[in-house]
Formats: C-alpha cells, sequence, structure tokens
C-alpha cells in the first residue's frame, strides 16, 4: 500500500509514553495507516496539523481542554477524533460524542484497542469502550431526544429536502461537501446552510452525532 493510499494518523499530547506507545503500535502494526507522529498542544500545532494533513488524531483529555478552538478547527478540515480519556463519566463523553469525537478509548484499555478504534473510526463508525457502550450511547441518544423534542424547529420539523440530505450523509459519511451538493444539484454554500440549519434544530455537532440521530430514528 502506497502512503498515498493510507489513512494518515496523528497524535496530540504532551505525554512522551502515551507518543512512543503509539509509535510503537503503529509501527508494528501498520495495516492501512501511515503514522505521522505526535505534536504537543501548543500554539506551533496548527501549523504541524497543515504540514501534515491526518485524516484521524488521537488526542488525550489534556489536550481537548488546552486549545478550545482545536475541535472545531479539526471539524472544519474533517477529521476524525479520537480521544484517549482517564475518564469514565458518562455525561462528559457524550458531550464529547455530541461535539463530534467519534472514538473513544480508555487509557486502563490495552493500546490494541486504538487499532479497533481506528478501524471502526476510519469507516465512519463509533468507537466506546465496551463496558460503557451501552450505558453511553442510551444516554446520548436520550439526551438527543429530549432536546429535539423540547424544540418545536427541531426533529419533527425536518423539511423533506433536509430529510433527505440526512440520508445522503448516512450513506456517504465522508463525501466533501462540494460532492453532496453535485449529488442533490445544488450549490456546495447552498449544502452548507442547509447542513447548518439541520445541527441547529437537532442541537448537533458534527456528522457522527448526525449519522448517531439519523439511525435513532430510522432516517437512514
Amino acid at each position: 500500500m502506497t502512503p498515498d493510499s493510507c489513512i494518515r494518523v496523528f497524535a496530540i499530547t504532551s505525554h512522551q509514553l502515551i507518543l512512543a506507545g503509539l509509535n510503537a503500535l503503529l509501527t508494528d502494526h501498520p495495516g492501512n495507516f501511515l503514522w505521522l507522529g505526535g505534536h504537543p498542544p501548543t500554539a506551533s500545532l496548527f501549523r504541524e496539523l497543515e504540514r501534515h494533513h491526518p485524516k484521524i488524531v488521537i488526542l488525550d483529555d489534556a489536550s481537548l481542554n488546552t486549545l478550545p478552538t482545536l475541535s472545531a478547527y479539526l471539524a472544519e478540515h474533517h477529521v476524525e477524533l479520537i480521544l484517549l480519556t482517564q475518564s469514565e463519566e458518562l455525561k462528559g463523553l457524550e458531550a464529547q460524542i455530541q461535539q463530534g469525537v467519534l472514538g473513544i478509548v480508555h487509557v486502563s484499555e490495552p493500546l490494541g484497542s486504538i487499532l479497533g478504534a481506528l478501524h471502526a473510526v476510519s469507516q465512519q463508525h463509533l468507537w466506546v469502550p465496551a463496558r460503557l457502550r451501552e450505558r453511553l450511547l442510551t444516554k446520548a441518544f436520550s439526551s438527543m431526544a429530549q432536546k429535539s423534542d423540547n424544540n418545536s424547529s427541531g426533529f419533527f420539523d425536518l423539511s423533506t429536502k433536509e430529510k433527505e440530505l440526512i440520508r445522503l450523509i448516512v450513506h456517504h459519511p465522508e463525501a466533501k461537501a462540494l460532492a453532496l451538493g453535485e449529488w442533490l444539484g445544488i450549490q456546495e454554500s447552498t449544502l452548507r446552510n442547509r447542513l447548518s440549519r439541520i445541527y441547529q434544530k437537532l442541537h448537533l455537532h458534527g456528522r457522527a452525532s448526525l449519522v448517531m440521530f439519523a439511525q435513532q430514528y430510522h432516517l437512514d
């Protein structure tokens, strides 16, 4: 497999032990992943992200909290997130999923769990620790439904065109906005505006949470 066809993986952390573990794991078991190395959550991080163009970023709790604009930047550049966390607090992890984190790996899990998360996230599938999965997803879906049910402009006010766009995203989660617009016969700017309205109505952030919501309400 050539480097151009590999899924580019980058880490954001200040912990050298985490970097060393990821380096060993992805060097010994590269599969279809290209390990790009890592960088601490400092101001120069964004320059490194621009240079490497990762498809998936692995980051820890501290890194996510250090740079408030990081999640928005990665979402804008269509980078998927795997959170390496020490927390088992459901409310916080639920919030991360709704903010667009697609993979969650607890630090107590074997390092090899990251490979499972990488494979799942690379296919736009959610990955969370098995012991938390049922409780976490039930809570996340319940919260999404509650927010929509309490908002008169929420789920039940989605237009036919908005539902059509949701179905298209569910079936083509990695498609760029330009391609989605071409399939629907609309301008990219129109598509982005439509998607923004969907997020506002459903109180969601990012494609991962939108796909989860669509599957919950059988919009797929």
